[in-house]
């Protein structure tokens, strides 16, 4: 995985803007791929169209086709297959920097970031939900995404198969200095790991259930304190979402983030695999 949020995609826009820095970058994919074992790369630009919108666009077609040519004659040196994927935002609005309907013949799967509908930035005026399985009131669904409606964004309005898509489940949660759900103007919002939230419950936090959204929450006792995150149950039925529409799989958020410090396991990439690998 090349890029990530914030500064770590700064690189993305001039590099694609030329040829020479492709051929580049292609090259060195490919070298890794073949010196490492690498299966394949996931371009995770965030985002094309915060420089130049247009040429965004069409740099990074121009990136995939150029780095699938490399990739398939790579196949015919070593027989081995390898994976060009791309990480995208859940909401259409920036959707339209990408020219979804050439980059499927091209792409092996888009890793749906479906995650961070609530948070610490701006726009973010509630105590909300961090990933949501389904939208919540009436007046939040008007604000925020959810799992539910990203999906149908990029399978009905994007014509992406199913087959191609890839579902994120978050690893982490979102703290806030707030004493409910959906709470306004909110406080905070920042990002908290798995581990770090359950620790919480029994020792001075609770645990409430949304039956609507299908998440889990967190309440402080005393004094103000809301964390949304995911946990085992909600984690079963995002996955048991992914199989009843048939889509590609999953992908994590951190993966490390659920790691018991005390004897090493990890319960959230367990249930993710007892609940991929059980039958429909």
């Amino acid at each position: 995985m090349l890029g990530g949020g914030g500064d770590n995609s700064n690189g993305y826009h001039a590099m694609a803007s030329k040829t020479a820095t492709r051929k580049k970058f292609i090259n060195t994919i490919v070298e890794w791929c073949s010196v490492y074992g690498y299966d394949g790369v996931n371009i995770d630009w965030e985002y094309p169209g915060n420089n130049d919108k247009m040429e965004d666009r069409n740099n990074l077609t121009l990136l995939v086709k150029e780095l699938r040519a490399a990739f398939d004659k790579e196949y015919l040196r070593t027989q081995k297959s390898l994976e060009i994927s791309i990480d995208v935002h859940s909401m259409l609005y920036h959707a339209q920097f990408i020219d979804f309907n050439t980059l499927k013949k091209y792409m092996n799967w888009f890793g749906l970031m479906s995650y961070d509908y609530s948070g610490d930035w701006p726009s973010s005026e509630h105590a909300a939900h961090n990933a949501p399985l389904y939208c919540g009131p009436a007046v939040i669904c008007d604000r925020y995404l959810c799992v539910d409606r990203a999906y149908h964004n990029y399978i009905d309005s994007l014509q992406i198969p199913a087959s191609q898509l890839v579902l994120g489940i978050p690893f982490y949660g979102r703290q806030f200095e707030n004493k409910a759900l959906y709470e306004t103007p909110k406080i905070g919002g920042e990002g908290i790991a798995y581990y770090d939230v359950v620790s919480r419950i029994g020792n001075g936090w609770t645990r409430y259930w949304d039956d609507q959204s299908k998440v889990p929450y967190l309440i402080k006792e005393s004094g103000t304190g809301f964390i949304s995150y995911d946990d085992k149950e909600s984690i079963e039925l995002k996955v048991d979402y992914v199989k009843q529409h048939q889509l590609r799989g999953v992908m994590i958020w951190e993966i490390t983030h659920d790691v018991d410090p005390k004897n090493n396991e990890q319960p959230l990439l367990n249930a993710i695999h007892e609940a991929l690998a059980e039958k429909r």
